[in-house]
């Protein structure tokens, strides 16, 4: 790619010196930068201590240092939202719109956040009595998770304490965190629903332009859909005579 330069006079105070200059003919917002390069030819000494300058060649005369203030926030395009692991089979153009995207979309992955206050779920119980399933054991270990995760919960305003005859009990379930713009609208819909009922996601447990995802005990690609060896590794692995079993037992609970 051909580089387009010039070389233009530059007048600082009495002096002038010629300086090259790098030419973007395609670019309407730009700021002409002199570095040090421009400080070397113009023979300037700086004294940031006393906030002022002067010409080596003459160092009777100093100048005050002066420092324009910002006239607009700089955008930083090089900040990116996708993790290491996300977007791999990606083009550079296209994680950098799915970076933006989510940066645009970045108050949706905000920790906490209430219930949302457009619908209150509600369930008709009619004339049924109360049924109360007593809570599943658990190891030491879990029911402490659980119960840190219960005082978040209270503590972000999610749930509340009631008296009911009607209990069932929590289940821990352990969860595993058209072309390029059809995706981008898809998720555009997704986070203008989260955003207009006031929802929020963790970010943590999201993960976008992955190639394979685990979902509900099966394996997602671009090929289709399959069940998760993980999942069936115990059945396909098992030996003949227990696998025949198998088949015995669920031919007869069938019939």
């Amino acid at each position: 790619m051909d580089v387009l330069t010039t070389i233009l006079p530059v007048r600082l105070e009495h002096i002038v010196i010629d300086i090259p200059f790098i030419i973007f003919p395609d670019s309407n917002d730009n700021e002409t930068l002199l570095g040090i390069d421009f400080i070397n030819a113009a023979k300037v000494i700086i004294d940031f201590h006393r906030h002022e300058w002067y010409f080596s060649t003459d160092a009777k005369v100093h100048y005050k240092l002066l420092f324009e203030p910002m006239s607009r926030s700089v955008c930083i395009a090089s900040a990116n939202m996708l993790r290491d692991d996300e977007g791999m089979h990606l083009q550079s153009a296209e994680r950098q719109a799915l970076s933006e995207f989510l940066i645009r979309h970045e108050s949706i992955f905000t920790a906490g956040g209430g219930p949302t206050p457009f619908i209150e779920h509600c369930i008709d119980t009619g004339d049924h009595p109360p049924i109360a399933v007593p809570p599943y054991r658990l190891n030491p270990s879990k029911k402490e998770t659980m119960k840190n995760e219960i005082e978040k919960m209270l503590a972000d305003d999610i749930i509340e304490e009631c008296e009911s005859a009607w209990c069932s009990p929590a289940l821990m379930i352990p969860k595993s965190n058209e072309g390029f713009q059809q995706h981008l609208q898809d998720l555009e819909a997704v986070f203008g629903r989260l955003s207009e009922f006031k929802l929020h996601v963790n970010r943590e447990k999201c993960t976008f332009a992955k190639e394979r995802v685990r979902y509900l005990g099966h394996v997602i690609t671009p090929d289709g859909v399959s069940p998760d060896p993980e999942k069936v590794s115990a059945t396909i692995h098992t030996q003949n005579g227990s696998a025949r079993n198998i088949d015995y037992t669920l031919l007869k609970r069938s019939t």
